[in-house]
């Protein structure tokens, strides 16, 4: 019997390739000293990897999206990072050149983005910490840091996790994920708002509590949508304490 491996179980689409490319293909994978499926899959992902400037209109678009104020321009980010050539900026945002990578950090740092990100494309855009454990540790991580407003978010489709957001005030935010408690543990019917009570974080002081859709928690626990934009979304869909055990203002 075939030993069942990973990939067996990944998607697979068939794809009728013209002349000669099989042959080209098999060719660059020799080359590269990689299978002819690993060379297709990386051809594609270098493919449809955002490009530098895609990056910066990806970054600058959320920001603005969860802005009240006048929005940002590449001139205005210019200013912020202290960049006297305000053009450089704007050709860099138009994908007509490429900013020194000192520059796309300190564009990166002013909305907490990570650099790899928005210099190579690598990861996702903004860093989340996860914590497996609801805890007073976990909670640290955020108020350690600063943070002068704390969000909380929970997918309406899933209580047995939630996203703790911390606003730092300056556009930039820390995101904590933590699991509440196991699936195993919930099937189990723990009571929940005694683990709020006995961990601690019944002490909080929340200012937001809010469900959201799940593919939008999912997208914001996987690093991929600026927080600032679940903060304003949760700003009109707040329930208070009917959204998570925890004390909110």
């Amino acid at each position: 019997m075939a030993q069942d491996s990973p990939s067996r179980h990944l998607d697979q689409f068939v794809v009728r390739l013209p002349d000669g490319v099989r042959e080209r293909i098999a060719e660059l994978a020799k080359a590269n000293n990689r299978s002819m499926n690993g060379e297709i899959v990386t051809v594609l992902e270098r493919a449809l990897r955002p490009s530098l400037s895609g990056r910066h209109h990806t970054l600058l678009d959320q920001v603005n999206s969860a802005r009240l104020g006048p929005w940002i321009t590449p001139s205005k980010i210019a200013e912020l990072i202290g960049e006297k050539d305000a053009k450089a900026v704007e050709d860099a945002f138009a994908g007509k050149r490429v900013l020194e990578f000192s520059k796309i950090d300190a564009i990166a740092n002013l909305w907490g983005a990570r650099s790899d990100w928005l210099k190579h494309g690598f990861g996702a855009a903004f860093r989340v910490r996860r914590e497996c454990a609801l805890s007073l540790e976990a909670g640290a991580k955020i108020l350690t840091v600063g943070a002068k407003r704390i969000v909380a978010v929970q997918s309406n489709m899933n209580s047995a996790e939630c996203a703790v957001i911390g606003n730092e005030g300056t556009g930039r935010f820390v995101v904590v994920e933590i699991r509440l408690c196991s699936d195993k543990r919930m099937s189990q019917g723990v009571d929940t708002k005694a683990l709020y009570v006995t961990s601690g974080l019944s002490s909080w002081s929340i200012d937001i509590c809010a469900r959201i859709d799940d593919e939008v928690f999912r997208a914001l626990v996987l690093g991929y949508i600026y927080p600032g934009v679940i903060v304003g979304q949760a700003q009109y869909l707040s329930l208070g304490m009917e959204c998570v055990d925890w004390r909110c203002r």
